[in-house]
């Protein structure tokens, strides 16, 4: 609209100077020497424009041969540069479809086109990588760096190189380098966390934590569960290294970030009854056991009382749980206190309404144990044989790789994931499942040998 008006304007100025000129006829009179030019001021204008106009054309004429030769070299250096683009663009198709070769061509003919550009290094080293060339795809990389405009990307890409294989210390130490040149950059500080955690460098992994919370890569519950599994590896090894208060103070900043987690609670309980707060730890347990019954609260439960007789311990494991007795985990659990103080008949009575179809090989090698007390061999041979064949225990497995774990660990002790381990089954021959079994097995071999050297009018006593 603005263009228009303006177009307008000028015609409109145009006219005006014709009508005024047009309104005032006169004559202009040019003297040079003898000759005399004579032409009406009308005629005379319109002459001039008429030259200056082709001035101006001749002079665009003469600009325009003038220009010629770098016109045409620019015009074959961007169809040069069209083309090499292409092929750029068609390499990294050919590598998101896994064409090797046609990644490898196209690459080669990026770099004659485009002169060396940056990115054709990019292409370079992703087509070896496709090929399974990783000393070629490392050189690539390493150009990459020394260019100023691909260097985090040629440092991301040694980076992942050295993580495949496995040496982290130099993943650590590219990323470092990374966070040096380009402070802040997010990929580089989820790289400094997942390689500090792999390394077991917890301190390190708290700060590079810190630094992502700051940048608000990482936030809310994600950050919480984070922080807390942090502060419970930072209090393992506190622990390892005799420093029990800073032990105990990691664990309970991991306790108060996530008190659902049975690891965190068993550890903060753990060291609280060796700092002599039992009552505390007491409570920690009860509540932690009734939000998650997990085997690692039964244990801090078991340590906490290893003091007391086994008669104490069950009776203090029911007046603990009392409130949560009728939970088939806390009958369990009892089960076991009442095994271990020789009261069969309180075992049984908590276990048998669990040893339906589809027990679990838990209740299934209590049952064995209380038929060995009962001196029912044959039925403990039964139990034993239902254990095998029920579903394996739970145990601790890694998302990310399916490895099982012998114990809970803020990584997985196989590939080193952060926070990769859950608690399922099925786990056949779980840890301690086999040797359980074993003991059992070992009960009945020594009675069996008892009922053999006793007298033959002897019959081992039963209980009903």
């Amino acid at each position: 609209m603005i263009r228009l008006l303006w177009t307008l304007a000028k015609i409109g100025v145009v006219v005006a100077a014709a009508v005024w000129l047009a309104q005032r006829p006169g004559d202009v009179e040019l003297r040079l020497g003898n000759l005399v030019i004579e032409a009406p001021t009308g005629a005379l204008l319109v002459a001039l424009l008429f030259f200056g106009l082709l001035a101006a054309f001749a002079y665009r004429f003469w600009l325009a041969l003038r220009r010629a030769p770098q016109a045409m070299r620019f015009g074959r250096a961007g169809r040069r540069r069209e083309r090499g683009y292409r092929a750029l663009s068609l390499g990294m198709v050919a590598v998101a479809a896994g064409a090797s070769d046609e990644a490898k061509r196209r690459a080669r003919e990026a770099d004659r086109l485009l002169d060396g550009a940056p990115l054709t290094l990019l292409l370079a080293a992703q087509a070896a990588q496709l090929d399974g060339d990783d000393s070629a795809a490392r050189r690539f990389f390493q150009a990459m760096v020394d260019e100023p405009e691909t260097s985090l990307l040629g440092l991301r890409g040694l980076m992942g190189q050295a993580t495949r294989a496995g040496d982290r210390n130099e993943a650590l130490a590219i990323a470092a380098r990374a966070q040096k040149d380009r402070p802040g950059t997010p990929w580089v500080l989820e790289a400094l966390f997942d390689l500090r955690t792999a390394n077991g460098d917890w301190d390190g992994a708290s700060a590079a934590l810190e630094a992502l919370a700051g940048r608000k890569l990482v936030r809310g519950e994600d950050l919480k569960r984070r922080r807390a599994i942090v502060a419970a590896e930072r209090s393992r090894l506190a622990e390892e290294r005799g420093d029990g208060a800073a032990a105990l103070n990691h664990a309970r900043t991991a306790w108060r970030l996530d008190p659902a987690m049975p690891a965190v609670t068993a550890r903060l309980a753990r060291l609280e009854g060796a700092a002599g707060h039992g009552s505390r730890a007491e409570k920690l347990l009860r509540e932690g056991w009734t939000r998650t019954p997990h085997p690692l609260l039964a244990e801090a439960l078991d340590g906490l009382w290893s003091r007391l007789t086994p008669a104490v311990r069950f009776t203090q494991g029911q007046r603990l749980l009392k409130g949560d007795a009728a939970r088939p985990e806390t009958r369990s659990l009892l089960a076991d206190l009442a095994l271990a103080a020789g009261q069969q008949a309180e075992a049984r009575k908590l276990v048998e309404p669990l040893a339906g179809e589809g027990a679990s090989a838990r209740i299934c090698r209590q049952m064995a144990s209380i038929a060995v007390g009962a001196g029912d061999t044959e039925a403990a041979r039964n139990w034993l044989a239902r254990a095998r064949q029920a579903p394996g225990d739970p145990a601790w497995f890694c998302r990310a790789c399916n490895a099982m774990a012998a114990e809970w660990s803020g990584t997985c002790p196989h590939c080193g994931v952060f926070d990769s381990l859950d608690w399922r089954p099925p786990a056949p021959q779980a840890p301690g499942q086999a040797a359980a079994l074993a003991a059992i097995e070992q009960e009945l071999e020594t009675e069996n040998a008892a009922a053999v050297a006793a007298p033959s009018g002897t019959e081992a006593p039963r209980e009903a």
